[in-house]
């Protein structure tokens, strides 16, 4: 599993899901793309987080904007088996 700049909870809560449904982080590779914001002041990160499952080569794209729920995401992908 790679990452780039996700927030340490996004990424525990990733971890404890898989966990929970006996799936290893082994599995899958994380690619975080971050979409440099310009202006001035305080600005919510924006990005994308893409999941490949490595052996079959599946991957998903979901959103990290503020408030984002790419975990939830990801676990209702998991759970209806895209991967």
């Amino acid at each position: 599993m790679r990452s780039t700049n996700l927030h340490p909870s996004e990424l525990e809560d990733f971890k404890n899901e898989l966990k929970r449904r006996k799936r290893g982080t082994d599995e899958f590779e994380i690619v975080e793309q971050v979409q440099l914001m310009t202006g001035t002041g305080i600005q919510p990160q924006r990005g994308t987080v893409t999941i490949r499952h490595i052996a079959s080569h599946v991957e998903r794209t979901y959103s990290t904007d503020s408030g984002n729920t790419w975990v939830a995401e990801f676990i209702r992908d998991l759970d209806d088996r895209t991967f």
